[in-house]
């Protein structure tokens, strides 16, 4: 089963940033997420977009 999430931490690799920079743009509702508990979580349809399967 493929996971349908990503990581703070694969985001800012995807993005090619630092991962500081990256939790300011999760922070900021630049990057939409979810959190459960203290993890953040970045749906793959949310980051990528609708066209993304």
């Amino acid at each position: 089963m493929k996971r349908k999430t990503l990581t703070v931490k694969e985001i800012s690799a995807i993005l090619g940033i630092g991962i500081n920079q990256t939790y300011q743009l999760v922070n900021q509702g630049i990057i939409p997420n979810k959190r459960l508990g203290n993890r953040i979580i970045i749906p793959e349809k949310s980051f990528y977009g609708k066209r993304q399967k």
